[in-house]
């Protein structure tokens, strides 16, 4: 029962990290949308009306998945699901940046990752990144431990 509490501890610690991550990084999204909307349309993977929608769209996912991980790490609850939604988010960073690997843009651009806004110019490095965030993550989100005490009362216990 001592490997609960610390297995529920250890998720409750990643998701502050990961709500932190995300909020921080949505909200710098969102405070400068129009940077972000030309960081996107300068990467040349989408038309400029669907750059600009999903520039749009994903600073507000990104404080979602941050506030829900939040939550979680403060009732106990979820903990499993907040750490699979930050796993599936960056699954979907990951195929983007390897996309951007194997197609870069023609001028070097800034990632949009978080704060940074320097330009790239070799997308591997995110890449490998982002697909290492995910795999980790999604161990820790889909791993079962032998005991069946619910995440909650390890918390709570704690």
């Amino acid at each position: 029962m001592k490997a609960d509490r610390h297995i529920a501890t250890v998720r409750a610690a990643i998701c502050i990290g990961l709500a932190a991550l995300f909020m921080l990084s949505g909200f710098a999204k969102v405070a400068d949308s129009q940077g972000f909307i030309t960081t996107v349309q300068a990467h040349g993977v989408v038309s400029a009306p669907t750059a600009t929608f999903v520039a749009s769209s994903l600073p507000w996912i990104e404080v979602l998945v941050g506030v829900g991980a939040l939550w979680s790490a403060a009732n106990g609850y979820g903990l499993r699901r907040s750490i699979f939604a930050a796993a599936l988010l960056f699954g979907i960073f990951s195929a983007y940046a390897w996309f951007l690997v194997a197609s870069p843009p023609t001028k070097p651009a800034g990632c949009g990752c978080g704060f940074s806004k320097a330009p790239v110019e070799d997308w591997s490095w995110i890449a490998w990144r982002n697909t290492a965030s995910t795999v980790l993550l999604g161990v820790v989100a889909l791993t079962r431990y032998r005991f069946a005490e619910p995440e909650r009362a390890a918390v709570m216990a704690s």
